[in-house]
């Protein structure tokens, strides 16, 4: 089944969320509402937001996008803007125990939902591009390797530097196995099975079958495999 294929309607999605039978899209096209049942889209530009990420916290969502721009939206109810003046694309987001953590592509960001602020963080100067948190730390994929940081930025370890002898421009995404094995996707090398311990375990590349070596996210299913989204 395909959704929001018209040509005159083209978008790039980078951030679904889905609410019982809604499918919160944001794209660069603004953000919509798909009705999964009937395909019918509403509320197009609810946050006003050319996105990149999207987050449920249970009572609504976080929308974050090109320029900076960070809005929460409850269904049914107002919309809280976030000001943010920065020349930073907000690429995620992950809940934190003082608030929400932003990762953007300058750097990471915490926000205070009772002030309504968005503060730096000790993690600056380094784009980010997916959060992820394990009883180790907060886990970092961005465009300097993949950083083992606090909840205020500061760095605990870091690993895979782009110049640790596997080229790529950045690390976009991860998914850590039952093992606790890392599985990173990136730009530019592929897929890379990683662990903190044992170092690199296999690195896949187009030679063994991918399609494309930019990879953009890592996802399972229940039967055992990994979900790929590529450049092509």
């Amino acid at each position: 089944k395909t959704f929001l294929t018209d040509n005159s309607n083209d978008r790039s999605i980078r951030g679904m969320l889905q609410i019982g039978n809604k499918l919160y899209v944001n794209s660069t096209r603004g953000d919509c509402i798909l009705n999964l049942d009937n395909s019918s889209v509403s509320g197009t530009n609810i946050c006003n937001n050319q996105g990149l990420a999207v987050m449920n916290d249970g009572d609504g969502f976080w929308a974050g996008g090109h320029g900076g721009k960070i809005v929460r939206f409850e269904p049914g109810k107002n919309r809280v803007d976030y000001p943010f003046d920065r020349l930073s694309d907000v690429t995620c987001f992950l809940p934190c125990s003082s608030g929400i953590l932003a990762g953007t592509s300058n750097g990471l960001y915490k926000i205070s939902i009772a002030d309504k602020k968005v503060e730096p963080t000790r993690f600056l100067n380094t784009g980010i591009y997916y959060l992820y948190k394990n009883t180790r730390g907060i886990w970092a994929c961005t465009t300097g390797g993949l950083f083992l940081i606090d909840e205020q930025g500061n760095t605990l370890a870091r690993f895979l530097e782009p110049q640790s002898g596997i080229y790529f421009d950045r690390i976009n995404h991860l998914y850590e196995d039952q093992n606790g094995d890392f599985w990173l996707a990136t730009n530019g090398a592929g897929l890379i099975h990683w662990s903190a311990e044992k170092g690199v375990i296999r690195h896949f590349t187009e030679s063994d079958g991918l399609s494309n070596s930019d990879i953009h996210a890592v996802y399972d299913d229940r039967m055992g495999y990994l979900w790929l989204p590529s450049n092509y």
